[in-house]
């Protein structure tokens, strides 16, 4: 899902650095070839790989081949401090507490202050990914990118129940991606909710 969504990014222009974990041992291919584990073709196999079938898929999320370009690749050990460069991180790993957490705390080392942080959880509570995190680390909301043509936002993770839908998509500078056809849609909802009982309403509703 990361590698969809990068090349969607990239498909509209915006450059994109699209990360995955590193590989815990070589493949026989990479034994035949005596690389080293640190060898950057080894370090970046999972995301590359990821990223290829992505692209081979039908239909591809490319819109057109020369997308590709804005998309670089790298891994969370090495590239992590790459995140200072980047406007908003978005989350998209294994839909795990321990992971989420582990990986938002090393996040928070490299990013900027300010730059919007985003989650594609469907049922993880916030709260719980973002304990012991900064207080501007916790303005991180969920995201889900149906079609990059409308990005759908649930705040029922980031503000209590009563706070008006208007409050929460005022303070998201989201709505200020000019290269977006559409502004996002912000709505409430419940935990798992969002993917699977709006899914096929939204993409129906913003198709045209």
């Amino acid at each position: 899902m990361g590698s969809r969504i990068a090349c969607h990014f990239a498909g509209i222009g915006i450059p994109v650095l699209l990360l995955d974990r590193a590989p815990s041992e070589l493949n026989e291919t990479e034994k035949a070839k005596n690389l080293s584990p640190d060898h950057p073709a080894v370090k970046n196999r999972i995301v590359n790989e990821a990223l290829s079938a992505t692209i081979k898929s039908n239909p591809s999320p490319l819109y057109t081949h020369d997308a590709i370009k804005k998309i670089g690749t790298g891994n969370f050990t090495d590239n992590l401090r790459d995140l200072g460069d980047y406007d908003w991180i978005i989350e998209v790993v294994v839909e795990r507490l321990d992971i989420k957490a582990g990986l938002f705390a090393e996040v928070e080392k490299y990013r900027r202050p300010g730059t919007l942080i985003s989650s594609n959880t469907s049922g993880i509570p916030i709260h719980l990914m973002t304990a012991g995190r900064s207080d501007d680390f916790k303005n991180i909301f969920a995201a889900h990118i149906f079609l990059i043509r409308r990005v759908i936002c649930g705040c029922w993770k980031s503000f209590p129940p009563q706070t008006p839908i208007r409050k929460f998509s005022n303070s998201c500078c989201i709505s200020e991606i000019s290269t977006l056809e559409k502004p996002p849609c912000f709505v409430r909802t419940v935990p798992h909710l969002l993917p699977t009982g709006l899914e096929f309403s939204v993409l129906w509703r913003f198709s045209d």
